[in-house]
C-alpha cells in the first residue's frame, strides 16, 4: 500500500512517520463522491463491513488528487510534568495515589490547538485537586503523585514511558485515575469502578454526601485493538486503574473539532469533578486499612 485515507474528523491514526507513506483525512462527503463513482455509497459499504465484520475491498476505477503540506520532525521531543505532595505518614508516605490526564490536543501546528474538552478539562481538574490538597489543614497520609503525559494523541507515549520509568513501583500503588474529557455534563462515569469496589466505594460516599450527582461505572474489560486511553498502559501494567469522565454531556461535544474551545465546557461539573477528586483521594491517602496490590 503506498498510503491509508482516513475518513472523518474524528479519525485519529496515532501512527509513527513511515517514510513515503501517505496518511490523508476526507470528510464523509468526499469519501461519498468517491464511491458515488463505483456505484456505491460510503455509508452502505460501511455498514456491511461492521456487520460482516471483514474487508470488503474494490476498485475505484478513478484518480483523485489530495494537496497537503506536511511536516516531520525526527527529533522532537516531549515531556510528562510530575508533581507530588509527600505523605506525612512514616510509612505510608511510601504507597501512593497517582492522578493522571494528557496535556496534549489535536490541531493545527503553530495555528490552533484548541482542546478545552480534550484534554485541557482533565489536566484543569487535576491541578484544581492538587491545589486543594496543597493547602489542605488534613494532609494525606500516603502520597499523591500528579502525572500530566505528553504525547498522549499521537500514540499514549507519554504514559508509556511512566509505566516503564515509574516514580513508585506497582505493588506501592493504590490506584491511578485518569482523567480526560472532564468537563462536559451532568454525572460522573469511572471506567472500571466495579471492578475495584473497595476503592470505588470512596467515589459514591463522597458523591453520595456532598456532590449529589448521577454516577455510573463498570467494569474493567480486555483491551482489543488499538488503545484509546493513558489508562490502558497502566491497566496493561497491572495497575489497579480508574478513568473518570463526565456523563450526560449539556452541550455539543466537539471532539477533535476546531471548535472544542471553552463554550463547550460546563463549568459547573468541572467544579465538582476537583471536589470529587480532592475528597476521595484525601479518603484513600488517610485509610490505614486499605491494601496495594
Amino acid at each position: 500500500a503506498a498510503g491509508l485515507i482516513y475518513v472523518s474528523k474524528i479519525a485519529n491514526p496515532n501512527t509513527s512517520h513511515i517514510e513515503n507513506f501517505v496518511y490523508a483525512h476526507i470528510d464523509v462527503l468526499i469519501a461519498e463522491e468517491m464511491f458515488s463513482e463505483a456505484g456505491k455509497t460510503y455509508s452502505a459499504h460501511k455498514k456491511e463491513m461492521i456487520t460482516n465484520f471483514k474487508s470488503a475491498s474494490f476498485e475505484l476505477n478513478q484518480s483523485i488528487t489530495i494537496a497537503a503540506k506536511t511536516k516531520h520532525f525526527p527529533d522532537t521531543k516531549a515531556c510528562n510534568v510530575v508533581g507530588m505532595i509527600e505523605g506525612s505518614d512514616p510509612e505510608l508516605k511510601d504507597e501512593v495515589i497517582i492522578l493522571g490526564g494528557h496535556l496534549d490536543g489535536q490541531g493545527y501546528l503553530g495555528e490552533l490547538f484548541p482542546g478545552a474538552l480534550d484534554n485541557a478539562s482533565g489536566i484543569a481538574n487535576i491541578m484544581a485537586a492538587a491545589k486543594a490538597l496543597a493547602k489542605s489543614e488534613i494532609k494525606p497520609k500516603r502520597s499523591v503523585l500528579f502525572v500530566l503525559f505528553g504525547g498522549e494523541e499521537c500514540g499514549l507515549y507519554g504514559s508509556e514511558y511512566y509505566v516503564k520509568n515509574p516514580v513508585f513501583p506497582v505493588e506501592k500503588t493504590v490506584c491511578m485515575v485518569n482523567l480526560d474529557m472532564v468537563g462536559n455534563g451532568t454525572g460522573f462515569y469511572l471506567a472500571n469502578g466495579l471492578t475495584f469496589p473497595e476503592l470505588y466505594k470512596h467515589f459514591t460516599e463522597v458523591n453520595d454526601n456532598w456532590l449529589h450527582r448521577k454516577m455510573q461505572a463498570s467494569m474493567q474489560r480486555k483491551n482489543y485493538g488499538r488503545p484509546r486511553s493513558d489508562a490502558s498502559h497502566f491497566e496493561n501494567a497491572g495497575y489497579p486503574t480508574f478513568s473518570l469522565y463526565t456523563s450526560g454531556s449539556i452541550k455539543t461535544v466537539y471532539y477533535h473539532h476546531p471548535l472544542d474551545n471553552t463554550d463547550a465546557l460546563t463549568p459547573e461539573i468541572m467544579e465538582d469533578a476537583a471536589k470529587l477528586l480532592y475528597l476521595t483521594v484525601l479518603r484513600m491517602a488517610n485509610n490505614e486499612t486499605l491494601k496495594t496490590k
